[in-house]
């Protein structure tokens, strides 16, 4: 989490689960679990394309 930082929450989410996917998508579901909240895929997905920019 080295580029973690203060902005849009879903930002250092799409990073969690991008890594946390590679490892097992269960975890990516568990995550959800414990932050209690319903994922937004397209801006998971937004994000994770924007960071591939960099």
């Amino acid at each position: 989490m080295g580029r973690g930082g203060a902005g849009d929450i879903y930002q250092d989410i799409a990073l969690c689960v991008r890594e946390l996917g590679e490892i097992d998508p269960k975890y990516v579901d568990l995550l959800f679990k414990e932050l209690d909240m319903k994922p937004d895929y397209e801006k998971i997905r937004y994000y994770i394309l924007l960071d591939e920019l960099f």
